[in-house]
This record gives structure tokens, sequence and C-alpha cells, in this order.
């Protein structure tokens, strides 16, 4: 279930590519260019608008969406102001969700992407009949294995 599909490299690439091209968009925009585009494309990685401070891995939800549109992917996004409940789970296309939380099992929050993943697995009815069902999997890289999570209902 869980697999490398990019190194911190490969993110970090794609955060790079994004501030350059923002960068030019910007001169481009602006009729500036000069210094003024060659400085805001090569500011410093500590105020780097598509990744975390100090590389601690919490890339930004464009480079996210851009590494999964060059395998194929396309990504909706979901307005938390809305209930989940709007989200079509049922819809043969949506593959998983990424999500994007406050992880605070250090002693400060930092924002982490974990994966949720719907696939089928084989389960024991009441009746001692294995049955297939659609279960949900938590795809956290910072566990050790995936996790059920339980199927739509619960």
């Amino acid at each position: 279930l869980q697999r490398e599909q990019f190194t911190r490299q490969d993110l970090d690439q794609i955060a790079d590519d994004l501030r350059v091209e923002a960068a030019l968009i910007n001169s481009i925009e602006s009729g500036s260019g000069g210094f003024k585009s060659w400085l805001s494309s090569w500011t410093p990685s500590i105020i780097h608008p598509h990744r975390s401070y100090f590389g601690l891995g919490n890339w930004d939800v464009n480079v996210i969406t851009r590494a999964l549109k060059q395998i194929g992917y396309d990504v909706a996004w979901h307005d938390m102001r809305n209930s989940p409940s709007t989200i079509d789970l049922d819809n043969e296309n949506v593959l998983g969700l990424i999500i994007n939380y406050e992880n605070t099992n250090l002693y400060y929050g930092r924002p982490h992407w974990i994966a949720i993943r719907q696939l089928p697995a084989k389960v024991k009815s009441r009746n001692g009949k294995k049955t297939v069902k659609k279960l949900y999997w938590n795809l956290d890289s910072e566990i050790g294995q995936p996790e059920v999570i339980g199927n739509r209902d619960q």
C-alpha cells in the first residue's frame, strides 16, 4: 500500500521550479526584470514559498498537485468550510484523499500530509464467512504500516 513515489529531492525540485516560474511571471507582469527578477527567484530556502522552513518536509499544496499531475493524477480541492459529506467518495474517479493537518505529536505543531485510500479487503462477517468490503486505510508515512480506519459507515 505504501511506497516512496517521490523523494525529498524530487519535491524540493518541484518547489524550486514553482518559485522560478512565479518569479518569471511576476517579472513579465510587472514589466521589470534584471536584478529584481533574479533576486525573487533566488531567495534563501528559509523563506521559500512552497516548502517548510529548514527543509522539514512539508511542501505546499501546489507542489503536491504538480507532483501528482506528473504521474497522471488530477487533484480536486475540498474547502474545509464545507462538510466532508460533500465529497463524492463513491465516484469511481476518486482514488483517495490527501489531508494536511497540524501534527501535535511533538512539543510544537507542524503541518503534515497524510493519504487515505479506499481499497477492497476480505473481512469475516458475523456468520464467519469472508466477504469483500471496501475499507479506508491511513497511509501516513509517519506510522510503521498502513492502518485500517474503517468503512464508509464508521
